[in-house]
């Protein structure tokens, strides 16, 4: 049995109905926005955050720029092997996710609640939702995938490119005019 996207591959292939293919494929993109959005939604998590998460401390915007090895930070840094992220389902590079259902993930680990995926240490630094604690916290993660992943391998440069565009995003959507009086933008990255 031929999906939908079975089709729109053979056409593209063909050569042929490409501006109908563009069409189906723009539909299905909304469609899948739409699902993750319903879905994420359903996610009812009780209230973890600790007492004074309401304060939102000034912070950096993070960089994916490359630090010398002295600079970067250590291995046991990363302790948690299972974030907040990858248990909500984000994923980038090549077989990961379209922007749009990233994006979606992303706006709900803003928005909302989340999911006690490790310790309470782990989840307190996350802080409260729709505050520049969680803000911080979700843009830094982002950024030291993009720069672990400069250090590691030259054939992560889609997965970079994701982090790099949602990292965009995040500043454009929650950052500017909101937490940009408070704390100066790091240098380009």
């Amino acid at each position: 049995m031929e999906t939908e996207l079975d089709r729109i591959e053979h056409a593209i292939e063909a050569r042929s109905n490409l501006h109908e293919s563009l069409k189906s494929l723009r539909s299905i993109s909304a469609r899948v926005n739409e699902l993750t959005d319903r879905l994420l939604n359903l996610y009812d998590f009780p209230d973890l955050e600790p007492e004074g998460a309401d304060e939102d401390d000034p912070f950096d915007w993070p960089s994916t720029a490359v630090l010398p090895a002295h600079d970067a930070l250590g291995a046991n840094h990363f302790e948690y092997t299972s974030g907040v992220l990858s248990f909500l389902g984000y994923s980038v590079g090549k077989s990961g996710l379209l922007a749009g259902p990233r994006r979606a993930i992303l706006r709900y680990v803003y928005l909302k609640r989340l999911p006690a995926v490790s310790s309470a240490e782990y989840m307190a630094e996350w802080g409260r939702a729709e505050t520049g604690n969680r803000l911080c916290k979700l843009a830094n993660s982002i950024a030291s995938f993009a720069r672990n992943a400069k250090r590691r391998n030259a054939k992560l440069s889609k997965a970079i490119s994701d982090w790099k565009s949602d990292l965009a995003w995040l500043k454009k959507e929650y950052y500017d005019g909101n937490y940009d009086g408070e704390f100066s933008w790091p240098r380009p990255y």
